[in-house]
C-alpha cells in the first residue's frame, strides 16, 4: 500500500477517533447517572443496553486510533513476550457482559497449547476481542464458540457452527486492508507481527486458526 495513502488513512482515522471520543464523553455520564438513581427494572434494562452500546462505541474510538498508529510505519510499537492462550482467556472474561447479552457461550478446552509470541500485547488483546465479537454478531442465541487446540497441538482453533458466515466475512485479500475498521486492525496486527492466522469452513462451521 502506498505510504502517502496510508498516511492519509491514518490522519482520517485519528480525526474519526477524536470526534467519536468527544461525542462519547457527552453520552456516558448521563447514562451512568440515570442508572445510579433509577429503581425501575425496565428502565435499568434499557440503560444496560445503552451502556453496552457506549462500550462498543468506545472500542470503535480506541481501535480507530490504534489502526491509525499502525498505518504509520515509523511509529514504534511496544512489544513483549506473552502466551496467546493466556491472553485469549482474559479476552473472554472481558466479553462476559456481551456474551450474556447475545446469549452465546464460550467453551474453552483445559489444555490449550502454550504459544509464546513477541508482539504488542495490547494489539493482540484487541484482535482476540474482535474475533469473538465477529462470531457473536453472527450466531443465534444459545450457540457455543469452541476454543481448542488443533490436532497437532501447535495452534489454537476458535470455531462455531455459523453456516460458514464468518469464513465468508473473513474471505478478503490480506495484502489489502478491509474497509471495516475492526477487520483492518485484525489484519494489520497479525501481518505486522507475522503470527499465523487462517480461517477455514467445513460442515457448516467456521474455524479461526491462530499460531
Amino acid at each position: 500500500m502506498d505510504n502517502l495513502f496510508r498516511k492519509n488513512q491514518a490522519e482520517l482515522l485519528k480525526q474519526l477517533g477524536f470526534e467519536s471520543r468527544t461525542l462519547l464523553n457527552g453520552i456516558t455520564g448521563p447514562i451512568q447517572l440515570m442508572r445510579s438513581i433509577s429503581t425501575d427494572p425496565n428502565l435499568l434494562d434499557v440503560l444496560h443496553i445503552l451502556e453496552l452500546s457506549t462500550i462498543r462505541f468506545e472500542k470503535f474510538s480506541l481501535r480507530s486510533q490504534i489502526l491509525a498508529d499502525l498505518l504509520v510505519q515509523s511509529n514504534e510499537v511496544k512489544t513483549e513476550e506473552f502466551d496467546l492462550s493466556d491472553l485469549l482467556k482474559h479476552a473472554v472474561l472481558e466479553l462476559n457482559d456481551f456474551l450474556n447479552f447475545y446469549s452465546v457461550k464460550v467453551d474453552i478446552e483445559n489444555t490449550l497449547p502454550e504459544i509464546i509470541v513477541n508482539a504488542s500485547k495490547d494489539l493482540f488483546f484487541q484482535s482476540l476481542l474482535i474475533i469473538f465479537e465477529q462470531f457473536m454478531e453472527l450466531l443465534e442465541a444459545g450457540a457455543v464458540i469452541k476454543v481448542q487446540k488443533t490436532t497437532d497441538s501447535t495452534k489454537i482453533e476458535i470455531s462455531a457452527r455459523d453456516n460458514g458466515f464468518l469464513f465468508n466475512k473473513f474471505n478478503f485479500d490480506t495484502d489489502e486492508l478491509p474497509s471495516d475498521i475492526d477487520l483492518a486492525l485484525l489484519v494489520e496486527c497479525f501481518n505486522r507481527f507475522r503470527i499465523g492466522f487462517n480461517v477455514q469452513a467445513k460442515d457448516n462451521q467456521s474455524s479461526v486458526l491462530i499460531g
